[in-house]
């Protein structure tokens, strides 16, 4: 696969993948919102169990908030020039800052949180070093690559 055909295809998973951020940030409701019950029964089966207390919803939210922006942050990152690629974590933090801050103007059913930028943020934090990593992989192999003829690779 071509190069340019992996940029395009990773844009357009950028695309959807973005599009997906803003409808669940400015949904009028919170998405978990049916799911609380059970997660809080889980939680407390998880607690019943011996998992310590600070394994609480809270956390669990807080968690959720890492994992959202996971993807944000490794596909910026993949977007980005090699030496650039550290810019997806502001982008990313941006983008989180934006949407709670829209959430606090627009949205008075929802509730705008500093944390919700802080899990976000460590989600595009975690994202960028995956991307980084795999770009690090990629590059030590290119010279291996480059050694073998051509007609020898699959």
């Amino acid at each position: 696969m071509t190069t340019r055909r992996r940029i395009v295809i990773l844009a357009c998973v950028g695309v959807a993948v973005l599009a997906g951020v803003l409808v669940v940030g400015y949904l009028p409701s919170r998405v978990d919102g049916g799911l609380e019950p059970t997660v809080r029964r889980v939680l407390a089966w998880l607690q019943g169990l011996g998992a310590p207390p600070w394994v609480d919803y809270d956390f669990a939210d807080f968690v959720g908030n890492v994992a959202f922006f996971v993807p944000i942050g490794l596909i910026a990152a993949l977007l980005l020039p090699w030496r650039w690629w550290w810019m997806a974590v502001p982008i990313a933090a941006a983008l989180s800052g934006a949407l709670e801050l829209g959430q606090f103007l627009f949205l008075p059913q929802r509730y705008a949180s500093w944390t919700d930028v802080v899990a976000n943020t460590l989600g595009a934090i975690l994202g960028a070093l995956i991307a980084a990593a795999i770009r690090s992989v990629r590059m030590r192999r290119a010279p291996l690559q480059r050694s073998v003829p051509r007609s020898a690779r699959r």
